[in-house]
């Protein structure tokens, strides 16, 4: 009898070590696993940032090419003179001529008839006539 209790005591030490050794080895693989997991989703999402950032930088390059090709256009007398003429100016000795095109010739007509208007309104309150 001696010897079974022994037996039984290393057996309940050998079963106690190896259940702690599986709990413990249990609870690692766990936090493991779910670190990765965080880890996954965290290396997605920073995938997604990563294309969203190269779009914005190639649309800054693209407008910053457009922006250069300006400048470069901006720093030559055509696009100046071009300008000036925009704008109403003309060289000594030249003419200026101006071409209205229908809608603008309209809202002139429009400017001079609300003009007359105003005119007849006014002419109008200063002779109320009273019946």
């Amino acid at each position: 009898m001696v010897a079974k209790k022994s037996k039984n005591k290393k057996s309940k030490k050998n079963n106690f070590k190896t259940i702690l050794f599986f709990i413990i080895s249990f609870s690692i693989f766990c936090f493991l696993f779910f670190s990765n997991i965080r880890i996954a989703q965290k290396r997605l999402d920073l995938i997604d940032r990563f294309e969203s950032l190269k779009e914005k930088v190639n649309f800054l390059e693209q407008q910053k090419a457009m922006l250069e090709s300006r400048i470069s256009d901006a720093q030559t007398d055509d696009y100046w003179e071009g300008v000036m003429r925009e704008q109403g100016y003309v060289k000594e000795g030249e003419e200026s001529v101006v071409i209205l095109s229908e809608k603008e010739k309209e809202t002139a007509k429009k400017k001079d008839d609300n003009i007359i208007r105003e005119l007849i309104n006014k002419i109008k309150k200063l002779f109320i006539f009273r019946e």
